[in-house]
């Protein structure tokens, strides 16, 4: 029996959180640039706070004053984050027993009989 990390755990909860985050970061970078571009002022975007791991999407509902359907997906996104976090860590503490082959016996049919390694 060999142990090692779960490492199908670490692998989701990688690709669930950068999900919800890229999903998170990504708005918050388009919305940013779009009132740059506009020639507002930066000081007054209240979309910073997006860019914040795990608690961005929560800090984002009371800062933008988003829509329902907008908080809907600010809670998702932030939901998501949570869970991949959750996975991720479960793969960092959870421990996979595998078995480990150590030796083999090959047999194959001869002339002479059967033949084989072992």
């Amino acid at each position: 029996m060999k142990t090692e990390r779960a490492t199908g755990l670490l692998i989701a909860g990688g690709v669930t959180f950068f999900a919800g985050y890229g999903a998170v970061y990504g708005v918050g970078a388009l919305v940013t640039t779009r009132l740059h571009l506009d020639g507002k002022s930066l000081e007054t975007v209240d979309y910073y706070p997006l860019y914040i791991p795990f608690a961005g999407a929560f800090v984002g509902l009371a800062t933008t004053s988003p829509t329902a359907t907008e908080a809907a997906a600010l809670i998702t996104c932030g939901s998501v984050q949570i869970a991949g976090g959750a996975l991720f860590l479960a793969g960092l503490l959870a421990e996979e027993k595998r078995l480990v082959k150590l030796g083999g016996v090959e047999l194959w049919p001869s002339a002479q009989g059967v033949l084989g390694r072992f």
